[in-house]
């Protein structure tokens, strides 16, 4: 008898603990909520992010538009409330009037019974953005609105950047781990930076630097594919994501060649932007003549990569030229692919 009951209580004293504890959870939830705070609205509700990274191109002049709203976080009331912001001169590289511009009110009103702000927008002045420079802008929600920011989330912050001209010099990047979505296998041809797919899926800010990625294959081995190749990407689940979720996506056009003794004296002797693009028109001509097929493009994808191949890309939005060739290769999806590659930008 007494050991049934300790095997009662054994059973039933957590039970008593457990539903005390749900008791107690449903009596938290009810604490609900009844302050009012203001803070800025995420520009991108799958990151909530409150900031935007804007990357200029070598040679761009176009002005960027930033659209930017307030939003409420309280019961609704029957009066307009006010958001007042400022740009925080302590932070902020950037000079108001020279690189960017306010183009609305620094006090958004909130009408009556409602979340969200009228809009305001901030303009970046890209020909005012010198190559190489970076610059950001804070803008704060201040006290003089009529209900408090929230400290952590006052602030919008806006990175500024602008691509350096890239040089003919040879630079060697490396893929990572094709087979990997957290590993280092998207690349910006320009800057020879490398981003995760995770990364660059997760961050808009991100996508428009990617030129194309890798991928591993059971049936085609490493694969190459563009941010636009949609039916390739298809193959592959990160790939799929690309297409349904990236907000910029680059164009341009991939090819290989096999193989040959002669790839590097031919790629060592690149040397101006001429070559550059002669070596682009010889790659043509050679594909055709050589009846290869779609393994080795033009097109949005190359694939069955190997040693001493070269590769040829061109960016459509972003006027990159770029000659690579593979110097060397593990084609597994633990491995890896390191590209000796040469890129121009050309102005349009």
């Amino acid at each position: 008898m007494k050991r049934n009951s300790i095997v009662i209580s054994r059973i039933f004293l957590p039970l008593v603990f457990l539903a005390l504890c749900i008791s107690g959870c449903f009596e938290d939830r009810e604490a609900i909520f009844t302050g009012q705070l203001l803070e800025w609205e995420p520009p991108n509700r799958a990151s909530n992010a409150l900031s935007a990274d804007i990357a200029l191109g070598v040679d761009e002049t176009e002005n960027q538009i930033i659209p930017l709203r307030v939003q409420y976080a309280g019961a609704h009331v029957p009066d307009a409330l006010t958001a007042v912001f400022e740009v925080e001169p302590s932070e902020t590289t950037a000079i108001e009037g020279e690189h960017f511009a306010i183009n609305g009110k620094k006090s958004l009103t909130i009408p009556p019974n409602s979340s969200f702000s009228e809009e305001t927008e901030v303009e970046i002045f890209s020909g005012a953005v010198t190559q190489g420079d970076t610059l950001k802008i804070v803008l704060r929600l201040t006290e003089a609105s009529s209900v408090p920011p929230m400290v952590n989330y006052r602030d919008f912050v806006i990175t500024v950047t602008k691509d350096v001209p890239p040089t003919l010099d040879a630079i060697r990047v490396r893929l990572d781990r094709p087979g990997y979505n957290a590993s280092l296998n998207m690349l910006d041809v320009i800057n020879g930076d490398t981003y995760s797919r995770n990364e660059a899926t997760e961050d808009y800010n991100i996508q428009p630097r990617i030129d194309f990625g890798l991928w591993n294959s059971g049936s085609t081995d490493f694969t190459m594919i563009l941010p636009t190749g949609e039916d390739r990407l298809s193959g592959f689940g990160s790939g799929a994501r690309i297409t349904n979720e990236w907000t910029t996506k680059n164009d341009g056009v991939l090819m290989k060649l096999p193989a040959d003794s002669g790839n590097r004296d031919l790629f060592d002797g690149l040397e101006t932007e001429e070559d550059i693009l002669a070596a682009f028109e010889t790659a043509e001509d050679k594909l055709g003549e050589l009846g290869l097929g779609v393994d080795n493009g033009p097109g949005k994808y190359i694939q069955w990569i190997n040693s001493g191949e070269m590769i040829f890309f061109h960016s459509f939005d972003r006027n990159v030229y770029m000659v690579a060739i593979v110097e060397g290769i593990d084609n597994q999806s633990t491995g890896y692919l390191d590209l000796d590659i040469k890129r121009i930008v050309v102005s349009d």
